[in-house]
C-alpha cells in the first residue's frame, strides 16, 4: 500500500492538477514521488475505466472494487517500472 508522506491529504485538493502536483514536494524521497504519482495516476486511470464501462456498457462498480483497482493497478505499474529501470 502507498502511504503518503508528508502533510499532504489528497482529499482536500480542489482539483486534478492540484492532486498530481501534491506529489512534487522537495522534501519527499524519490521513491515516494513515484509512488504517490503512481497511486494518482492509477485512481485516474480507475476512474475513467469506470466512466467508461458506466457508459458504455452500463456497469456501475463499488468504491470498494474500485478502490481495489487503483492498489493492483499501482503495484503492477511499480513493479514493471522498477524491472524496465526507468
Amino acid at each position: 500500500m502507498v502511504k503518503v508522506p508528508g502533510s499532504v491529504e489528497p482529499w482536500r485538493c480542489r482539483g486534478i492538477e492540484e492532486l498530481v502536483v501534491g506529489g512534487s514536494d522537495p522534501t519527499w524521497s524519490k521513491e515516494d514521488r513515484v509512488k504517490y504519482k503512481v497511486a494518482i495516476h492509477a485512481f485516474l486511470w480507475a476512474i475513467w475505466c469506470n466512466r467508461n464501462a458506466v457508459r458504455f456498457q452500463g456497469k456501475v462498480k463499488t468504491a470498494p472494487i474500485l478502490g481495489s483497482e487503483v492498489l493492483v493497478t499501482s503495484s503492477l505499474w511499480l513493479k514493471t517500472r522498477s524491472k524496465i529501470h526507468i
